[in-house]
């Protein structure tokens, strides 16, 4: 049985959206593929369970069979690290890790195994990514982001911390590369990498449609209130533009799938951007309208809103902060954005040696 571990040298790396990828080719190469992320976060609660957002998303998105709990054995939280420091409590979380671990393996061709963060997360609860490796017997495929610099310090820093643990890092796959770094990723990248004792596994360019945020993200971001819309929450964001303008110099802004994010009483932008919807030849240029300030529009308003094919939500936050918020969002992938994993799916597949690095584990 092959073991894969993949982590990221950094957070928001797209290392969940490269595993998505690898998934996807590896269960075209191997019988039966599972599925483990060891430690992670206790994002998704129900009765019975906490679980972390991934091991679901990979569970849903490929029919996967084990248990949702052996998938995703610890989770913790800011109330976990009084708990879980304890020694005695570390070796009975590690051996909860190996017993879930053995469940979904069983009758397994290769376990992918999803960690968190760069190579020494985890140590405060002795659950590091390199010990965790290391306990499990994985070969590391590293996720960093494009660029030369500074990824491949990273991922210079994270391979002397799995070289520390007796971990082999196999590959190194460059994610969200800019079209003017790939090729000296390909020369100069890949001769760094060949010094420090690994190999390049692939590039993979960044792509809008995967980093793009969906209104329902945007909604649960800012914990918003549900105006109208809601059948086009699925809608993407590809810019946001604040309305601190007049509605004449605002209009030609509002393209490219816009948030518009402006105070409920400004009733010029809003009339503008139906306009703008209404007229466009093109795809509708306006993906979705955050009303500011707790103010809620004329009826009027609403009922032209209404009929645009946009969502609209509300909060109570002023337009700026509200916008810094939309813009620090951290994309997440959801299993029911179908445009997204296809598209995940193909990226990994066509930039991704996996068969050359699969025979190295």
């Amino acid at each position: 049985m092959k073991k894969l571990y993949v982590t990221a040298t950094r957070d928001n790396d797209g290392k969940t959206v490269v595993m998505m990828g690898l998934m996807e080719q590896l269960r075209r190469m191997f019988p039966r593929v599972a599925f483990i992320k060891p430690l992670g976060l206790k994002d998704v609660r129900a009765p019975g369970y906490e679980v972390d957002e991934d091991a679901l998303l990979m569970e849903r998105a490929f029919s996967l069979h084990a248990h949702i709990q052996d998938m995703s054995p610890v989770t913790v939280d800011r109330t976990s690290i009084d708990e879980f420091t304890r020694p005695e409590r570390q070796a009975e979380l590690m051996s909860q890790v190996k017993e879930s671990f053995e469940r979904v393996s069983r009758d397994a061709d290769l376990v992918m195994i999803e960690g968190t963060g760069h190579a020494a997360v985890g140590s405060v609860f002795g659950m590091s990514n390199a010990r965790i490796a290391s306990e499990l017997g994985a070969k590391v495929i590293l996720v960093t982001s494009g660029g030369i610099g500074h990824p491949l310090d990273e991922v210079a820093i994270n391979m002397a911390f799995f070289d520390k643990h007796g971990v082999e890092v196999v590959g190194v796959i460059f994610n969200k590369a800019r079209s003017h770094e790939v090729d000296k990723i390909k020369t100069v990248g890949k001769a760094v990498l060949e010094r420090l004792g690994t190999r390049l596994a692939g590039v993979v360019p960044y792509n809008r449609v995967v980093d793009a945020p969906t209104m329902m993200d945007v909604l649960e971001r800012l914990q918003g209130r549900m105006v109208l819309g809601e059948k086009h929450l699925g809608k993407r964001i590809e810019s946001i533009q604040v309305g601190a303008m007049s509605a004449h110099n605002a209009l030609p802004r509002l393209k490219g799938r816009a948030l518009l994010i402006t105070a409920g009483d400004r009733t010029d932008l809003l009339l503008a951007a139906a306009v703008r919807s209404l007229t466009a030849r093109e795809e509708a240029p306006v993906a979705g309208v955050v009303l500011t300030g707790g103010i809620t529009p004329d009826p009027k308003i609403l009922d032209i809103l209404k009929q645009l094919p946009v969502a609209v939500i509300a909060v109570k936050d002023d337009s700026y902060s509200t916008a810094a918020r939309v813009k620090s969002m951290t994309t997440r992938v959801s299993a029911s954005d179908r445009v997204k994993i296809d598209l995940i799916k193909d990226m990994v597949g066509r930039y991704v040696e996996v068969e050359e690095f699969v025979g190295l584990l």
